[in-house]
Parts: structure tokens; C-alpha cells; sequence
């Protein structure tokens, strides 16, 4: 898993209801529960879909919990936020978050004469159209940035990577957040929302180049009030992923020079505890939640010549346990996951990168494992993949990169059949 690297980002307060053709505005996740191209035209069926199957061991019986499920807050009636107006010619997705299976948003980048050129999309039909929206002043574009946007409900979002932006009124304004004892240059490693909380895990960025001691931070979601959370801490970070589901969550943080790392949990939101990594074998983690019991993980198990053995795991007891299932197929080395929303979770996908960029899904708990989705593409993989829905999910195929060409854009794919078939997205205005 890679490091996000850090710009030196000026942020300025968008104020002004604009039409966004040529807007600036920036930003990056994670694999992780339920969040969710070329501006191209929507295709419609299976993008690829060739079946995979393994010979391991049967899925075993899962154990299950009697702690009570939290699901996601989903928001619902017309958004707020500022005025929209068109989708700039030239949009590339970066990074995509829904709140509900209506209300969702692109950031991206499209060309400009007066960079930075980010630009950033709302829909409120699922997707089906979009329009631009003011944007935060952030520069984006390019294969090393990995800045992303996330959502906690239609009013309270951020984005966040090499810097920390935030919106309280859906996006009509956007300001710098500050992080208590933390000096600059810093990177976010991930953030996420649930429940009228968001946390950041942050770590700063040595003259190295690597990353120092990361921190998880807190803080309610309709207001920038941040405090480090005591006693969790992941010495000489390399990445890390949040996953929350109602008050509960999880962390996964690997370390630099080991092959295991910080794994972090809470059931209340309020106090957290470390328990025993999770994976082995060094080869990259993700985590991703269908409820505040059930988890789903993927470990890497090393790596050669574009193939990985990629170990995947069911836990229905809040993560204290995790139970082998099949794995899928040895192509790519893992970078994501996610699982359909549910106390007894079925459905699941796996990303995997290498020379080309795929995604796995198993139906059946894990049992079986298809390819429902790739591309030869030389490896620009795949990010924010994740469920919003039973049905909906989303999926960004590579990064926006000033004067694409070919297989160079970014692409938005979305599913609204369980993952089976995703159809590529193209930003239509209403």
C-alpha cells in the first residue's frame, strides 16, 4: 500500500455560487465499507466478466455477535449547498462519495486556463446527472496525488490528503482545518464519517520523505473541533484505512519495515482499543464493514510477477475474529475491498492491480470468486471502490491526469445490481 505523498496546498474560501467550467478545486480512500471513466458515454451490461473459482477449503461457519447493529445514517430530501451549473468539458473523476442512494459527489479535475483546475460534481438522482458546485481552491491533477472527498450527510464534508478542507453547508463554502499539535507538511492517510462524527488519521512527513508517528483524530461532524484520540498511535506509518459503521469502528495501520502492523477497534466511539493484527505475510490489508458485527478482509500474501495470493475473511463478531473463506484468483496485488451492507454478508470484491486492474466478487460468502471487472490498462488500479446500497456500489478506475490520452482517463463505474455488472458513468448535466 502506498504512501499518499504531500503538495504544499494553498486553500481559499469559495464564497461565490459559480458555474464551475473552469473552476479550481482539489482532491483522495481506502478500501472500506459502503462508499462509493471518461466523460464518456454509459455503457451498459458487464464490462468483463470471466468466473473464477477455487478449490480451498470450504467457508467455514461464522460465528456471530449479540452486539447491536448501528447501520449508516442516510440522508434524504433535496440537498443543500450552493448553486450548480454545468459539468465543465473535460471532467476526470478523482474520488466519489455517496450518503445515500440518491445524493452522491465527484471531485475530479478538467482543463483550465488559470490552474488549479479541480472541479467538483453534485447528483442528486443516483447518479443518472450531475452539475458542477463550487469546489475548494486545490491543485490535483497528476499520477501522484491522491487526494480524495468524503460526505457524512448532505451538509458536512472534506477533502483531504495533502491537506484538510471542510464544508458545513454542502459545499457552498470551503475552509482549512487545523489539526491540534500536528505541524505542517502532514498528509491524511484517511477519513471517514459515521454517526456525527469524523475521524482523520494524519502522520507528518519527514525530510526523508517517509512518514513519522501517525494519530487518529476526532471530531463532531458539523463543526471543525479536532482532539487527538488518546492511546492510538502508528509508529513510522506507511498507509492506513478507517472503516466506522454507526458508532462503531476500525483501524488498520501498516508500518514501514513490517510485515505486520496496528490494528485498532471500538464499539462506542468513545474508547479505543489495539488488538492483534489481523493479517500476515506483509503483502498489504483492506477492511470493509456490512455492519457494526460483520467485517470482511483481505490480506496479501506476498507477491511475484503480477500475481498475489490474496487471503479473504469474514468476521460476525466485530472483528475480534476473522474466519478463512476461498480466495480469489492470483492476479494483481490487492489494493481494496468492500461488502454489500447486511448482519450475515454474502456479497464482497476484492481490487487487485498489476499490469492490468481487476475486481473479484464472491455471492455466496466466499465460496466462489469471479472477475467482474477489467481492464488492461498497465495498472492504474482501482480507488473509493465500495457499496452504498445492497445494490449500489461505486468505483473509480485510475487517476485524472493534465493532457490524458487513452487508457490516461479516469473513469467512473457504478453498479446498481449487487456488483455483477457496472456500467461506466458519464457526467451528463440534468
Amino acid at each position: 500500500m502506498s504512501i499518499r505523498p504531500v503538495n504544499r496546498l494553498i486553500v481559499a474560501l469559495a464564497a461565490v455560487t459559480v458555474l464551475i467550467v473552469g473552476a479550481a478545486v482539489a482532491l483522495a480512500f481506502r478500501g472500506g465499507s459502503g462508499r462509493a471513466s471518461s466523460a464518456g458515454s454509459v455503457t451498459t451490461g458487464s464490462e468483463s466478466a470471466a468466473a473464477a473459482t477455487t478449490s480451498t477449503p470450504v467457508a467455514p461457519t461464522r460465528s456471530s455477535s449479540t452486539s447491536p447493529s448501528t447501520t449508516l445514517p442516510i440522508a434524504a430530501g433535496v440537498a443543500p449547498g450552493p448553486p450548480d451549473g454545468p459539468v465543465p468539458p473535460g471532467f476526470l473523476p478523482q474520488s466519489v462519495t455517496f450518503v445515500s442512494s440518491t445524493s452522491g459527489w465527484v471531485l475530479g479535475w478538467a482543463p483550465c486556463s488559470s490552474p488549479p483546475c479541480t472541479s467538483l460534481l453534485r447528483t442528486r438522482d443516483g447518479g443518472h446527472s450531475w452539475r458542477g458546485i463550487t469546489a475548494p481552491r486545490l491543485g490535483l491533477a497528476g499520477r501522484n496525488r491522491e487526494d480524495s472527498i468524503r460526505f457524512a450527510d448532505l451538509e458536512n464534508g472534506w477533502v483531504f490528503g495533502g491537506a484538510l478542507v471542510s464544508t458545513h453547508d454542502g459545499g457552498a463554502h470551503w475552509r482549512p482545518s487545523s489539526l491540534p499539535g500536528l505541524e505542517r507538511p502532514w498528509v491524511v492517510l484517511d477519513l471517514e464519517a459515521s454517526s456525527g462524527v469524523v475521524y482523520a488519521l494524519t502522520a507528518p512527513l519527514r525530510p526523508d520523505g517517509l512518514l513519522g508517528m501517525a494519530h487518529l483524530y476526532r471530531s463532531q461532524a458539523a463543526r471543525d473541533d479536532w482532539a487527538v484520540v488518546p492511546g492510538v498511535a502508528v509508529p513510522h506509518a506507511l498507509a492506513g484505512t478507517l472503516v466506522l459503521h454507526g458508532q462503531a469502528g476500525w483501524l488498520l495501520g501498516t508500518v514501514q519495515g513490517e510485515q505486520s502492523g496496528r490494528y485498532y477497534a471500538t464499539v462506542d466511539g468513545r474508547t479505543w482499543a489495539r488488538r492483534a493484527w489481523p493479517c500476515s505475510g506483509g503483502g498489504g490489508t483492506a477492511l470493509a464493514s456490512a455492519s457494526a458485527n460483520s467485517l470482511f478482509l483481505a490480506c496479501g500474501d506476498g507477491a511475484a510477477a503480477g500475481q498475489q495470493r490474496k487471503l479473504a475473511y469474514f468476521s460476525l463478531d466485530g472483528g475480534r475474529t476473522f474466519d478463512r473463506v476461498h480466495s480469489p484468483s492470483l492476479g494483481g496485488d490487492l489494493i481494496g475491498a468492500a461488502v454489500a451492507p447486511g448482519e450475515a454478508p454474502t456479497t464482497a470484491l476484492l481490487s487487485a492491480i498489476s499490469g492490468a486492474s481487476f475486481i473479484y466478487a464472491t455471492f455466496d460468502g466466499g465460496n466462489r470468486w469471479q472477475t467482474v471487472l477489467q481492464r488492461g490498462d498497465g495498472g492504474v488500479g482501482w480507488y473509493d471502490l465500495g457499496f452504498t446500497t445492497s445494490l449500489q456500489g461505486v468505483v473509480i478506475h485510475g487517476r485524472p491526469i493534465a493532457r490524458p490520452r487513452g487508457r490516461d482517463r479516469s473513469q467512473l463505474f457504478m453498479t446498481r445490481d449487487g456488483g455483477h455488472t457496472w456500467t461506466r458513468v458519464r457526467f451528463r448535466g440534468s
